[in-house]
């Protein structure tokens, strides 16, 4: 697990000190993820502005990173896999459109925005929800190596197995 002793106290100490708030237990793991794949708290987007109390979903908006989203050179992408995996925190990357006023669009939760979007802005929207190491496949997130172990036995077969003859 990533949120070690001295990562999670850091993390209560900088959300009560920037943000007024005291963290859930959820809101300590989030925190010191996006911490940690932003390289520093500073850099995580809006970060005084987020509702570390909550205890079923943190929305990080917008996703601002320069590389993108990659798996190597720039390994943002793979990085935050990683993470994800070691504290079982489930994290979706969904595009969205956002208004001049903040507010999102695009989402199974959100309003479908109505008329000409021309004024709209699209932005990726990092969600992250709590998970546990068993359960359902809605409730649960393995770690990396089963999912690896997982990957291989699915992916690294030949084409051709997959052909009906």
């Amino acid at each position: 697990m990533i949120a070690r002793a001295e990562n999670s106290e850091f993390a209560r100490k900088w959300i009560a000190q920037h943000c007024k708030a005291e963290a859930s237990e959820f809101g300590v793991r989030a925190f010191v993820l996006l911490a940690l794949w932003c390289r520093g708290a500073h850099h995580i987007p809006n970060a005084t502005k987020i509702d570390w109390t909550r205890e079923d979903e943190i929305v990080i908006r917008p996703y601002e990173r320069p590389a993108g989203l990659s798996t190597y050179d720039a390994d943002d992408l793979s990085v935050l896999v990683f993470l994800a995996h070691d504290e079982a925190l489930r994290v979706a990357i969904t595009p969205q459109l956002e208004d001049a006023g903040g507010a999102l669009y695009g989402d199974d939760d959100s309003p479908k925005p109505e008329g000409d979007v021309a004024g709209f802005t699209a932005v990726l929207v990092v969600r992250i929800t709590p998970r546990h190491r068993d359960g359902s496949i809605f409730e649960s997130h393995p770690k990396l190596e089963d999912q690896v172990r997982k990957h291989r036995a699915r992916f690294c077969t030949p084409l051709e197995s997959e052909v009906a003859a």
